[in-house]
C-alpha cells in the first residue's frame, strides 16, 4: 500500500490482527445438509444398537444385605445363586442408599483440632460443637468425632464356587 507516494511497511501479522484472514466459509445448501444429517443420524441409531446389544448380554443380580444375620463379631455370611454362568471378567459393585458424602452438614462434622497432636486433646462434649450430631454415645466422646469418622464403610467380599449339583 502506497500513502503519499511512499510505501507502507507492515507487519507479518497484520492481516491477523486486523482479521482479514481468509476462511473457508462453506455453502450450506439443502442437496448437502440434508445428506449429511442423515448419514450422522444413522451412524447414530447403530450405536445406539450395538451398545443396546451389549448392555442386553450383561448379568445383573441385586442383593439386599442389610438385615442379614451376623455374629459375634459382626461378620456376616449370605449365599447367592446365580442362574447363568459368568464369563470373566466379572465386576462386582455395591451401592450406598441415603449416604450423601458431599452434603454440607457431613463436610463440616469434625473438629481439626482433635485431629492435631497436643497435650491436652479435646474429650468434652461442649468443646466439640463442629461434630455435630456425632459427638458420643452413652457419655463418652468419640475420639475423633464428626459423621466423617463415623461412616467409614469398610465392608469386604469373599467370592467362591460351589460345585455344581448335577457332576
Amino acid at each position: 500500500m502506497q500513502v503519499c507516494g511512499k510505501q507502507l511497511q507492515r507487519p507479518w501479522y497484520h492481516q491477523f490482527s486486523e482479521k482479514r484472514l481468509k476462511a473457508w466459509q462453506p455453502i450450506l445448501t439443502p442437496a448437502f445438509t440434508i445428506p449429511f444429517y442423515v448419514v450422522c443420524g444413522l451412524l447414530f441409531v447403530l450405536l445406539g444398537v450395538a451398545l443396546i446389544v451389549t448392555s442386553s448380554n450383561a448379568l445383573e443380580h441385586v442383593y439386599d444385605y442389610t438385615d442379614s444375620s451376623v455374629d459375634s463379631n459382626g461378620v456376616g455370611h449370605f449365599d447367592i445363586t446365580i442362574a447363568k454362568d459368568m464369563e470373566p471378567p466379572v465386576w462386582i459393585y455395591y451401592q450406598l442408599d441415603g449416604f450423601f458424602q458431599n452434603h454440607r452438614r457431613y463436610i463440616k462434622s469434625y473438629d481439626p483440632h482433635q485431629l492435631f497432636e497436643s497435650a491436652s486433646p479435646r474429650t468434652l462434649t461442649e468443646e466439640l460443637p463442629a461434630c455435630e450430631p456425632s459427638v458420643d454415645m452413652g457419655g463418652r466422646v468419640f475420639y475423633p468425632c464428626g459423621l466423617v469418622a463415623r461412616s467409614l464403610f469398610y465392608d469386604s467380599f469373599a467370592f467362591s464356587q460351589s460345585p455344581s449339583e448335577g457332576t
